[in-house]
C-alpha cells in the first residue's frame, strides 16, 4: 500500500467541497484497499500479528485523510485516534452542513430565473445547480 499522487485527492477546506473531497477520498481509500478500515471499528479479538497489520493499515488510512485537509478541518478530529474515529466525525459534522447547502441550492434553483443571457449559458447554469444537487445527495 502506497501513498495516493498528490493529484487524486483535493484539500478539505469546509463544508463547500465536503461532497467532492469526500467522493474522492473513498475512492482512493477503496483503490488502496483501506475503506475498510475507515468504515469499521477495530476488531477487539485481533491476534497480535493482525493488530499490527491493522495498525499499520489504519496509519496509512489516516495519513491519506489528514494530508488532504486545511486546518479548519483538522481542528475537528485532532483528538481521534483511529481513521473510523476521525470519519465518523467528519460525517457528523459536514454531512449535517451538507443537508443546510442541499436546501440552500435547492432555492437557488427555485428562484433561478432566465435573465437574458444566450441559451447556451442559460443552460449551463441549470447545470450546474443539477451537479451541485446530485453532489450534496439530491436527485
Amino acid at each position: 500500500m502506497e501513498r495516493m499522487d498528490e493529484s487524486v485527492v483535493i484539500i478539505l477546506k469546509e463544508s463547500e467541497n465536503w461532497p467532492v473531497w469526500k467522493f474522492r477520498t473513498v475512492i482512493a481509500l477503496k483503490a488502496i484497499e483501506l475503506y475498510d478500515v475507515v468504515e469499521n471499528p477495530r476488531d477487539k479479538d485481533l491476534s497480535k500479528d493482525e493488530l499490527s497489520k491493522w495498525i499499520k493499515r489504519d496509519q496509512l488510512a489516516q495519513d491519506l485523510i489528514v494530508a488532504k485537509m486545511d486546518e479548519g478541518p483538522i481542528n475537528h478530529i485532532l483528538t481521534f485516534d483511529t481513521a473510523h474515529d476521525m470519519w465518523q466525525k467528519l460525517l457528523t459534522v459536514y454531512d449535517k452542513k451538507s443537508e443546510v447547502s442541499a436546501h440552500m441550492v435547492q432555492q437557488k434553483f427555485s428562484n433561478y430565473k432566465y435573465e437574458g443571457q444566450g441559451l447556451a449559458a442559460h443552460v449551463s447554469s441549470l447545470k450546474d445547480i443539477r451537479n451541485q444537487l446530485k453532489q450534496l445527495g439530491e436527485d
